[in-house]
């Protein structure tokens, strides 16, 4: 939906007689490395700070309209100008918690979702200090805070700041399907560290900041300009991140699955521009596609798939057939290897990191998204769903249900270090909105609830069911209704970067093993001493990553998505296949 940027404490680089106006230039020019994020419109504001010298509070913000189109610019500003708001995502029940507000006598500036944040800080405030019992810095507590983003339901990176109590507060969404980073940046003159927050790192590391780090899901921060460091809070903790706790086999409730989904579906509907749809012939991205097919008002709905070759890939010829069925307005990008490996640094650079796996599956998805950009700005996309069904392939190897529960819930919490941060990388790169309702926050209580016992590949229970594929319990809750093609439906699970073509990762590999001699590759713990590369495929997306992230606070922020530690060679779901297949002829 957008970029943001805020600075806490922002000291100009150069003496100037206007110190406030050369704040605001030099934000600005950092902001606009976010341009491709939000190319609508943007805006910045600068607050100079009592607590600095010469030092200020700068608000930025890059935009791309989804809700209100003509009132929704940001930063949005309360009504007496003192308190502001930056947010990338959307809040999906902001006209419940606007009727609250506004029975309160809250005064609204917009229609956007995003201004409920500015008045649920305010709210809390208020209340603070009616009950006489205010932080003597920042009025409202940490716990004040995480009550009010608790109350949001969506996907958000924001930053509200109060240029009269001086204090920021920043939040990220549960599962981290917003991007935010937080840095910390040297100032001159013994004056205290500037903080920093950005949806992108590429914004902290131009601007300097000798510190940088992921600001994790599901946390909310508190900080005044003269506190040096602020406090920071869990307040997304459900039930289920202790995988011990489940439901019983018995419990399993197939109606609650369906009509749960259609519910998360329906409520990222909400847009006043056209929406569209991945489709890459997958049971996930099928639901997806068959349930807005279903629901929306729109007189057409795009559908968009990728591919090598037009009969090479397996999933653009499950993608027509679902296509066909659905009666989308269906687009294909067959594109090239060639094409595919041009596109390789701009992929690393809009990613920001070199995990193996996520480049491979990202570079496809990029490319696509720069089709679908050209017709819509929102899409619906299947994220999600194989670390909550457990649909992987590794997943095959769980030991009992257990071992399989662990490591569903390890996944989904580091959605935003994986899938979820490749999908909105691909697609924000081209000013492309992407929305995963397997990740709604009320499904995913449903789905991580479900007994494990029943998300199994090979299940036998004593209740008298049986099957042999994964993801059962949702092919199940959908079956017989004909949403999709019954072959679609029971389509075993593909992996994005295989199903696009077999020929995609062989040839990633061939032309990564050419272009890194053995000589570079034998001394690739000494220049690469954190996260040293174990391919030549993964050193050369490292030096990617290093020619526009050379410091090591960069390199320290990404993470390697491993199955379990015996794929850590190469981690694609063919690899993983063919090794279980060895193990199964070894054992005969």
């Amino acid at each position: 939906m957008c970029g943001i940027t805020f600075v806490l404490r922002y000291l100009t680089e150069k003496a100037s007689q206007d110190q406030r106006q050369e704040a605001l230039e030099e934000v600005r020019a950092l902001s606009k490395l976010l341009v491709h994020r939000g190319p609508i419109e943007s805006d910045i504001k600068v607050w100079p700070l009592s607590t600095a010298k010469e030092s200020y509070a700068c608000m930025a913000h890059e935009r791309l309209s989804i809700i209100d189109l003509t009132t929704g610019k940001q930063p949005i500003l309360s009504q007496d100008e003192t308190c502001a708001v930056i947010h990338n995502g959307e809040i999906y029940n902001h006209d419940d918690i606007d009727a609250e507000l506004k029975k309160e006598g809250f005064q609204y500036r917009t229609h956007s979702d995003s201004e409920c944040i500015l008045h649920l800080y305010e709210q809390a405030k208020k209340k603070r200090i009616e009950k006489g019992q205010v932080d003597p810095l920042t009025v409202i507590t940490i716990q004040d805070a995480v009550e009010f983003v608790s109350k949001l339901d969506g996907y958000f990176a924001t930053v509200v700041y109060d240029s009269v109590t001086q204090t920021l507060v920043a939040a990220r969404d549960r599962i981290g399907i917003k991007p935010l980073y937080m840095g910390r940046k040297k100032n001159v003159d013994g004056q205290m560290d500037s903080v920093w927050f950005a949806s992108e790192m590429k914004v902290l590391s131009a601007a300097g900041c000798y510190e940088i780090d992921t600001f994790l899901p599901g946390m909310v921060y508190l900080q005044h300009s003269s506190q040096e460091f602020g406090v920071i809070e869990q307040y997304y903790n459900p039930i289920w991140f202790d995988s011990k706790v489940y439901n019983k086999p018995e419990e399993t409730d197939l109606v609650k699955i369906r009509e749960g989904f259609e519910a998360a579906v329906k409520k990222r509907m909400m847009s006043d521009v056209e929406l569209g749809v991945f489709l890459s012939g997958g049971l996930d991205s099928s639901l997806v596609a068959a349930l807005v097919k279903k629901y929306t008002n729109q007189p057409r709905l795009h559908s968009f798939s990728i591919g090598i070759g037009a009969n090479e890939s397996s999933d653009l010829v499950a993608a027509r057939k679902v296509a066909a069925h659905l009666g989308t307005v269906h687009h294909e990008h067959i594109f090239a290897i060639d094409e595919g490996i041009a596109a390789l640094e701009k992929v690393v650079y809009h990613l920001e990191s070199y995990d193996v796996t996520t480049v491979r599956a990202t570079t496809p998805m990029f490319l696509l998204s720069h089709l679908a950009s050209q017709y819509i700005r929102v899409i619906l996309s299947g994220e999600g769903s194989d670390e909550m069904f457990g649909g992987y392939v590794y997943f095959r190897d769980a030991k009992d249900s257990q071992q399989l529960q662990d490591e569903m819930v390890t996944k989904v919490r580091n959605l935003h270090l994986a899938d979820v941060m490749r999908c909105d990388r691909a697609t924000m790169a081209h000013g492309l909105e992407a929305r995963v309702p397997f990740l709604d926050k009320d499904f995913l209580d449903t789905v991580m609830t479900i007994h494990p016992d029943h998300k199994l590949h090979h299940y036998h229970g004593t209740d008298g069911e049986e099957h042999n594929m994964e993801k059962f319990v949702l092919r199940k809750a959908f079956d017989g209704l004909d949403l999709i093609p019954d072959e679609i439906l029971w389509r075993t699970k593909v992996q994005f970067g295989d199903g696009v073509g077999h020929g995609w990762i062989d040839s990633l590999k061939e032309f990564c093993d050419k272009q890194v001699t053995d000589e570079d590759f034998a001394k690739a713990a000494e220049r690469f001493p954190y996260n040293t590369p174990i391919s030549k495929e993964a050193y050369y997306y490292r030096t990617l990553f290093e020619k526009h992230f050379p410091s090591d606070i960069c390199a320290k922020t990404c993470k390697k998505w491993l199955p379990w530690s015996k794929y850590e060679v190469d981690p694609s779901g063919r690899f993983q296949l063919s090794e279980i297949k060895k193990l199964n002829q070894d054992s005969q």
